[in-house]
């Protein structure tokens, strides 16, 4: 069971990451994210659907009560995992892993360019435009946010940024190849 609850948080964890920002009509939208977001359904057509997927999986080990624990748990992984909503959520990972590196590629490069805080700031706004353009969610409004931009500031953001692309450029093939979110999981292990 603890499989389970950890797979269960994990795809709850995915929907509600990717999920991030689909109902902002104030904010205007750029092309790419209007169109990331009418390929993918609603959170709560997700939840919906990730009910249908729970009640079928249950359906199923309800006609046959002789499946082990392992078997049952790997039913309604499996049935979630498979559902359209998670479908959808896969697709909308695959599409917007490649552009959140790119983005993340050029901040690491603006950001080395910055010798100011100003221009620092000046970096995490087209950083941002970019990370909304992906259709991987919406970021925070964060340009008021003070911070201190010293040589050891500069320095400890690029290191994290390099770990950050280090982690997602070794991810990103395995994620491309995915073919459901059972595979999409497997990727975590890499």
């Amino acid at each position: 069971m603890e499989k389970l609850s950890h797979i269960l948080l994990v795809t709850t964890l995915i929907v509600g990451f990717v999920g991030c920002g689909d109902s902002n009509e104030n904010v205007e939208k750029s092309k790419v994210v209007q169109e990331a977001k009418t390929e993918t359904i609603t959170v709560e057509e997700q939840m919906d659907e990730m009910g249908k997927a729970l009640k079928e999986g249950q359906e199923k080990i309800a006609a046959n009560p002789n499946m082990s624990k392992e078997e049952q748990e790997e039913v309604i992984v499996s049935a979630i995992a498979n559902s359209k909503g998670m479908q959808g959520q896969l697709e909308k990972l695959k599409n917007g892993m490649p552009k959140m590196l790119e983005a993340m590629k050029f901040g690491k490069e603006c950001l080395t360019k910055a010798d100011s805080k100003k221009e620092a700031k000046t970096c995490m706004e087209k950083v941002n435009t970019l990370i909304q353009e992906s259709g991987m969610g919406e970021v925070e409004d964060d340009a008021e946010e003070d911070f201190s931009w010293s040589a050891e500031d500069k320095k400890s953001m690029l290191k994290d940024i390099d770990e950050g692309m280090k982690e997602m450029e070794k991810s990103l093939p395995c994620i491309e190849k995915a073919n459901n979110m059972m595979d999409l999981m497997q990727c975590q292990k890499y």
